[in-house]
């Protein structure tokens, strides 16, 4: 079982990162607060490791922190500019290897 503190802190770390999604979605992608250090240093980074599929990637230049939301659907300010080549790869790699494969879209009959 976790301690009060564990869980305290488990909490403020969830907290940041909902916090790194809204100023995602607002159009902030550099010198985001990092969850884990506290600089500034957090820059976004998508990736398309799939047709449909969109990754966000949450990365700290200063103390290595990262972490990723799946998106629905095509992320607002994604760009080509922001791609993560080798973060996509990686995301390709697992998809291709996933258990339970998303459906393709096919028309329907």
């Amino acid at each position: 079982m976790q301690s009060e503190d564990e869980l305290s802190m488990r909490n403020e770390e969830y907290i940041a990162c909902v916090q790194l999604l809204r100023d995602c979605e607002s159009g902030k992608l550099d010198a985001l607060n990092c969850p884990r250090c506290h600089e500034d240093a957090i820059s976004v980074w998508f990736t398309n490791p799939k047709k449909g599929e969109y990754r966000t990637w949450f990365l700290c230049g200063k103390c290595g922190f990262q972490t990723r939301a799946q998106n629905e659907t095509q992320p607002r300010h994604f760009c080509p500019d922001r791609i993560h080549r080798e973060l996509e790869a990686n995301d390709r790699a697992i998809l291709n290897v996933a258990r339970f494969q998303k459906p393709e879209n096919t028309p329907q009959d």
